[in-house]
């Protein structure tokens, strides 16, 4: 009987060392540290990045497996993994700057912890622990740290991490940052100008000195936004990184008030803008200049954008509307407005019978000055939508007339002198329809997919859409006879185009789309910050042909959680650029569109 309670109490002992150790195991992966030896986040890989093998980059994407629980699997784009993570895990890669798989990396969770997970024998990681999915991760490769906290819930099997040229710094050597705030144009310091930043969740405003220097204080190693402000400058704002204290220079541009004074003129000047060189329109306020002499716009502008800003004016008559132009460079002079010209168009057909709801636009170029060729484009203003369209263009302008009526070519024509004419004739030809039929992947006619045409005449766009309906088919236009460019988007699908010659009697237009992937990229800052803004270029990493691009296309950039999704990319490699002001271009070697998502990482320039 002792013997039996001697085994059963030597049982109870047993279960309760292993529960304990069970609970040891657990309370080491939720709390690192806990363990001996699994504490501390001191790891310095004695690895170097890189592998002998090119190709290794894009070895294993080719997958054609379409299993959602595969993480090499290529996954269309609607198709996210049934379970997420997958059974299997999510494939973890990390590539050097030569495009290569790094050796001697380590991988970490959270901010905080050690970086105990380390690839297998062929420099890849299976990652199934969730907290990845929902706090991040870390990457160490030498004395690289680069941290993920955005974008890791991507609904990818695989994720490839791309550590940038150079060396990252572990420490911040410094935490005080000397800023510098000097003016652009003279590269003189500007005293008094207040920059602002948060320390501690407290407001801080530090007021630079004769020197135009102020120091900013950092209290950890997370990128500080600060803002300089002074009156009669534009306010600008900033991103330092306190792990690079280098020299730190910001321009504050002078805020000029602009006033342009025009003429007297019988027309009324309805608006006013400054068109400055990225796109973006300063509107005016537009004023009586006082005793009946004239009108006077007032700006409120950066000195250095009038360089290459353009005024434009919209003025007002009994007749219409018409814009007229100048270069803001040459506003020291009070302006005088040309007369409004007023133009009646007649539109027959080939009959000679008059058209009904003739369409008519003029596109005006109303500068002609020595840089005329380097003027923005005209702004489009309609006709008055009658039998007979009416018009209104400035006395002495350059314009582009377009006219369009159902059922017939497009017209475009260039009024290089208009003065003196009072009516135009134009006789319209029969449109012509382009025949169109999309087949998918499979071979089967494809329906519902987008299809554009457009042609150039005398440098005016001429755009047509409509979507495949039946048996994949569709007709675009009317168009004239001469060369047509079409392009075809189909969900799924890798984007098409041709080039046709339009003719009365021309064959069906085909298009057999191949299968299109997603191409995902994070891009953020060693610290995870996500970085928006990123200009992303996609070419092909060897002999083939570039991606087609619709036209109309968004700009190819990251969003506001650094994220970019280019959708329809054909399966084969490619090279991504990144690119934005102020920081280092990285390039991502041979990667490829499916169930992943690649990771990038910019340093800022010095």
């Amino acid at each position: 009987m002792a013997r039996v309670r001697t085994r059963m109490k030597r049982t109870v002992y047993l279960l309760i060392a292993l529960a304990i150790l069970f609970l040891l195991l657990q309370l080491n992966q939720w709390l690192p540290g806990t363990w001996p030896g699994g504490g501390g986040g001191g790891f310095r890989a004695a690895g170097e990045m890189g592998t002998d093998d090119p190709d290794a980059a894009g070895r294993d994407n080719a997958a054609t497996s379409k299993d959602p629980n595969d993480p090499s699997a290529v996954v269309p784009p609607d198709e996210a993994p049934t379970e997420w993570p997958p059974k299997k895990g999510v494939t973890v890669q990390v590539h050097g700057p030569d495009g290569k798989l790094a050796e001697g990396w380590r991988l970490g969770l959270g901010d905080g912890g050690s970086e105990d997970k380390t690839p297998n024998a062929d420099d890849t990681l299976r990652l199934r622990d969730r907290r990845a999915f929902g706090e991040g991760f870390r990457v160490r490769a030498g004395r690289g740290l680069v941290r993920h906290r955005h974008g890791t819930g991507d609904r990818a099997s695989r994720w490839s991490i791309h550590i940038p040229s150079g060396k990252l710094p572990m420490q911040v050597r410094r935490r005080e940052l000397r800023v510098k705030v000097v003016d652009p144009t003279s590269g003189d310091p500007i005293e008094g100008a207040s920059v602002d930043y948060k320390a501690g969740g407290m407001d801080v405003t530090r007021t630079t000195d004769a020197r135009g220097e102020a120091l900013v204080g950092a209290l950890s190693v997370e990128p500080l936004q600060v803002r300089v402000r002074k009156e009669g400058h534009a306010t600008m704002t900033a991103l330092l990184s306190p792990q690079d204290p280098s020299n730190i220079v910001l321009d504050l541009d002078e805020l000029l008030k602009l006033e342009v004074d025009y003429r007297q003129h019988a027309d009324a000047v309805l608006t006013a803008q400054l068109l400055l060189a990225d796109g973006t329109a300063v509107k005016g306020n537009v004023s009586l200049r006082g005793g009946g002499t004239g009108q006077r716009a007032t700006f409120h502008v950066p000195r250095r954008a009038l360089d290459s800003a353009w005024l434009e004016t919209l003025v007002g008559t009994d007749g219409g509307r018409y814009v007229f132009r100048r270069p803001a460079r040459e506003l020291t002079k009070p302006v005088t407005i040309p007369g409004g010209k007023v133009l009646s168009v007649h539109v027959r057909d080939e009959y000679g019978k008059t058209m009904q709801r003739v369409n008519a636009t003029v596109e005006a170029q109303t500068y002609d000055g020595a840089q005329a060729e380097d003027e923005p484009r005209g702004a489009v203003l309609p006709g008055d939508g009658a039998e007979k369209p009416t018009l209104v263009v400035a006395q002495g302008a350059r314009a582009r007339l377009r006219i369009e009526a159902p059922g017939a070519a497009p017209i475009v024509r260039v009024l290089t002198s208009i003065d003196g004419t009072d009516k135009l004739d134009f006789v319209a030809e029969a449109g012509i329809q382009i025949p169109v039929q999309v087949f998918g992947a499979d071979g089967r006619a494809l329906a519902g997919a987008h299809i554009k045409a457009r042609a150039s005449l005398h440098g005016v766009r001429i755009v047509r859409r409509a979507d495949a309906v039946a048996e994949g088919r569709a007709a675009l236009g009317p168009f004239g006879a001469g060369p047509v460019e079409v392009f075809v988007v189909a969900d799924g699908h890798a984007p098409a185009a041709q080039v046709v010659d339009a003719s009365a009697a021309m064959a069906t237009v085909t298009f057999r789309l191949g299968r299109g992937y997603p191409l995902r990229v994070v891009v953020e800052d060693p610290f995870g910050r996500a970085l928006e803004g990123v200009t992303v270029e996609v070419t092909p990493a060897g002999p083939s042909s570039p991606l087609v691009s619709p036209p109309e296309a968004p700009p190819r950039r990251t969003d506001a959680s650094g994220t970019f999704t280019l959708r329809g990319v054909p399966n084969r490699l490619f090279h991504v650029t990144l690119t934005l002001p102020g920081y280092g271009a990285q390039k991502l070697r041979s990667v490829r569109p499916g169930a992943v998502t690649y990771f990038a990482t910019l340093l800022k320039t010095p």
